[in-house]
């Protein structure tokens, strides 16, 4: 194979991956051919560069290739199963396994209005990652007055923050001073007194002895 024809499969199998990840479900071998301007089965040289390929799986008596996402979902059913199965692991990746199930977001809000599961979002509103709710079960037995607290709770308004900060300068609080819950105290820091330094004296025991009578 010479390296012009070797670089133009390798361009040839990168338009292939990025339309059967664009592609949800399986597609046939012909439109995938079509979508490609190439046959894709008149060089046994492709043909084994994308059979080779980790992210592509294919059926040879249907015809068909497929993406080969991280997760292999395609109902809700599968999703919850999923978690149920990584219960220990920790939550789901909602993007990973939307770029293999398109759906996942409608899966998401049933299965979380059913109290089978637990969403984590970002700042937006938008479903970040989610977890299997192991505790749905336990929960109204363990605590029967979970659905009366959560009534009451579901009540409580949560003040704005001009509101709250309007409230702590009428008792002369900042937010910062709140936020710590240590008063801030202006320490005023006194000068010592300057004590005179004693001298030392030495020779005492010379005292009254003329040292110059030695020297004449």
């Amino acid at each position: 194979m010479s390296g012009s024809n070797k670089a133009r499969m390798q361009v040839l199998l990168t338009s292939m991956l990025s339309h059967l990840k664009a592609t949800e479900g399986q597609v046939k071998f012909s439109d995938v051919s079509a979508k490609l301007n190439t046959d894709i089965l008149s060089s046994a040289d492709f043909i084994k560069l994308w059979k080779d390929c980790a992210k592509i799986c294919y059926d040879e008596k249907a015809e068909t290739m497929w993406y080969k996402h991280d997760f292999a979902i395609r109902s809700k059913t599968e999703l919850l199963d999923l978690l149920k199965a990584n219960v220990q692991v920790g939550g789901l990746d909602v993007k990973a396994v939307k770029a293999g199930y398109s759906g996942v977001i409608d899966a998401i809000k049933e299965l979380e209005a059913e109290g089978q599961i637990l969403v984590l979002r970002t700042k937006d509103g938008t479903p970040k990652t989610v977890y299997f709710n192991s505790l749905q079960d336990a929960v109204p037995r363990k605590y029967p007055s979970s659905t009366e607290f959560k009534a009451y709770w579901d009540k409580v308004t949560v003040p704005n923050d001009d509101e709250v900060s309007r409230v702590l300068a009428q008792a002369g609080l900042s937010v910062t001073e709140m936020a710590s819950g240590k008063p801030t105290a202006t320490k005023t820091k006194t000068k010592g007194k300057s004590r005179g330094r004693k001298a030392k004296i030495t020779n005492t025991h010379l005292e009254g002895v003329d040292l110059s009578l030695a020297f004449k």
